[in-house]
């Protein structure tokens, strides 16, 4: 076999390190493009928004004041409906205000609304099961 010579040696050598310039330049422009993606400013929305709702405390509190709010708004349209008396109106805005605080200073958690739900319709289940029995 045949020794190689310093030229042959070095020609190997620059080649390999031509190969890992390509590889490095390839994973190079790959986080340039993760990057620029992740600048988008609808990738920012999305990562700040997700970032603030994994957080248990701050979820709780989103639930809280959303089914508040739900309940006020409802609360107002099922009470006074539409009207276009100016003191009606203030009046179910006070009240909706009034009736959005103290749901929402309830401290309802996502996990309650769940365990209460699932109880509730075990329960259907159950009264319906007991029903089906007495009717055979």
């Amino acid at each position: 076999m045949k020794s190689l010579t310093a030229i042959e040696l070095l020609r190997i050598e620059i080649t390999a390190l031509e190969k890992r310039q390509e590889l490095e330049l390839l994973d190079l422009k790959q986080q340039l493009r993760n990057k620029y993606d992740s600048l988008k400013p609808i990738n920012i929305i999305k990562r700040t928004f997700s970032q603030l709702t994994s957080s248990p405390d701050v979820k709780n509190t989103l639930f809280s004041e959303i089914a508040g709010i739900a309940v006020g708004a409802v609360s107002n349209k099922l009470l006074f409906g539409k009207t276009k008396n100016p003191i009606k109106m203030i009046g179910g805005l006070l009240f909706q205000f009034l009736i959005a605080t103290y749901v929402s200073n309830q401290n309802i958690s996502v996990e309650k609304v769940k365990e209460k739900l699932s109880k509730f319709f075990a329960g259907k289940e159950d009264h319906e099961e007991r029903e089906e029995e007495d009717s055979v």
